[in-house]
């Protein structure tokens, strides 16, 4: 096997060493999930669209990664869907905080208040409209 800087390289197969905060799909950089992450008790402030949006996306993926695995291993220890409730449900709780700090700071960026959140319906068209590209009462535009 042969080791370069950027990872492993053994012929046509490349592993990168990074895969994980370096995961593109399209052009879509999975860094904007690790920020709001990292963000995750950060109500202040503005997020994105393309923020907001591709932080959903990873969440999906995630979510549907996390159903499959913890299906297949809870099939074989024998708890079936038991166990890949219990997973999901423990993924659910983790994430909850860090998607509301998300839609809040993207509420900001159009120039709503945070409260709105606790109309999901309304929060998807909200969600759609470009972000205010000047200061506003919560801060200057994300970048």
């Amino acid at each position: 096997m042969l080791r370069s800087e950027r990872g492993i390289n053994a012929g046509c197969l490349s592993l990168s060493l990074d895969w994980f905060t370096k995961l593109m799909i399209h052009g879509v950089d999975m860094n904007y999930y690790i920020k709001a992450l990292r963000n995750f008790a950060n109500f202040k402030g503005r997020s994105t669209r393309r923020e907001y949006w591709i932080f959903v996306l990873f969440n999906i993926i995630v979510s549907i990664v996390i159903m499959i695995v913890a299906g297949v291993v809870g099939s074989v220890l024998g708890y079936g869907k038991t166990f890949s409730d219990m997973v999901n449900g423990i993924y659910s709780l983790g994430i909850l905080v860090p998607g509301l700090a998300v839609g809040v700071r993207r509420l900001h960026d159009i120039g709503k208040s945070g409260w709105w959140i606790v109309v999901p319906f309304l929060n998807l068209i909200f969600f759609c409209f470009a972000g205010d590209p000047n200061e506003n009462e919560y801060g200057l535009p994300s970048r």
